[in-house]
Parts: C-alpha cells; sequence; structure tokens
C-alpha cells in the first residue's frame, strides 16, 4: 500500500527545500535574534525535560540518580533561559574549541591516510574557524549559533530541493509490508 505518491513526495520535498533555504537566508540576516531565540528555547526544551524528570522520578519511587538528573536539566535549562547572551557566547567557545580539536585531529589523520586531499583542507577549515571564533570572542557568541543554524538551514534545503528535483518518480513511496 503506498502511503503517498512519488510526485507529491517530491512536490512536499521541494516546498521543504524552499521554505528551508528562505529561513536560511532570514536567519542570516537577523542571526544576532536567532541566537538569541535559539539559546533561549535550547534552555526552556531543557527544564521542560527537567520538569518531567523530577515528576516522573518522584512518580515512580526512584531516588538519586532520577533527581539529580532531573535537577541538572532544570538548573542547566533555567540559567540558559534566564540569560540567553551568556549561554550563546560560552556555546560558541564551546564550540570554538571543539573545532580546533577536531580540526587538529583530522590534520594529524590526514598525514597517515589517502584521504590527505579532503582531510587535511578540512582540518585546517576546522582550525581555522575555530582560531576565528576564539579570536572574536565574546562578540562572536552573539551571532554564531544563528549563523550555524541558518547555514545550516541553507544546506538541508538546498539538498532536499535538489533530490526532490532529481528523485526518480518512485523515490519516497512506501509500501507496507
Amino acid at each position: 500500500m503506498a502511503i503517498h505518491s512519488s510526485a507529491s513526495n517530491r512536490t512536499w520535498l521541494a516546498i521543504l527545500g524552499v521554505l528551508s533555504i528562505l529561513l536560511g537566508i532570514f536567519g542570516l540576516a537577523t542571526a544576532p535574534a536567532l541566537t538569541v531565540s535559539a539559546t533561549l528555547w535550547l534552555g526552556i526544551a531543557l527544564a521542560v525535560v527537567g520538569v518531567v524528570g523530577l515528576i516522573n522520578t518522584a512518580r515512580r519511587g526512584q531516588r538519586a540518580l532520577g533527581f539529580v538528573l532531573g535537577g541538572l536539566y532544570l538548573v542547566s535549562g533555567l540559567a540558559i533561559a534566564f540569560n540567553p547572551l551568556v549561554a550563546a557566547a560560552n556555546l560558541t567557545l564551546f564550540i570554538a574549541f571543539w573545532l580546533v580539536a577536531a580540526g587538529l585531529f583530522r590534520l594529524f589523520w590526514g598525514l597517515r591516510t589517502r584521504a590527505r586531499a579532503l582531510a587535511i583542507p578540512g582540518g585546517l577549515v576546522s582550525v581555522l574557524l575555530g582560531a576565528l571564533l576564539v579570536y572574536g570572542w565574546p562578540l562572536t557568541g552573539l551571532f554564531a549559533v544563528g549563523m550555524f543554524v541558518s547555514v545550516d538551514l541553507l544546506l538541508f534545503g538546498g539538498t532536499a530541493l535538489a533530490i526532490a528535483l532529481m528523485a526518480p518518480r518512485d523515490l519516497g513511496t512506501l509500501h507496507a509490508g
């Protein structure tokens, strides 16, 4: 039993792609506001998970670990939600150090593998991006998260649109069985 026709799937995938691209462009134009709102929503989500975890722990009679984890989620979420700019700056610094570490790993790995043509340039780009985030920190914390989310939306939208435009007729047709 087909769930949707292939043409319908491709149409919806194309619409999703175009909307993602438009949101990505809008996000790049408003990166600081997107950074604050994304960080705020992360804080709210963590706080909600914490409250649900605490309620679940209390209802099931579990004690120490459940309360510790629920409390950590709640406190972390509230700290992020009540000061999203500081949280965004800290997240940016964490991402910067992660980029440098991952880039250095790729560089060393690239020196020992046949994939040098991809690993070494990729490693250099990661180290450079991380260094730029650290160099501009804390100012980069105002826009980095929003910019990263926007670039991801652009890449996802472009990929979805390309798949929708190039997909064979039966792409996405699901059969029960």
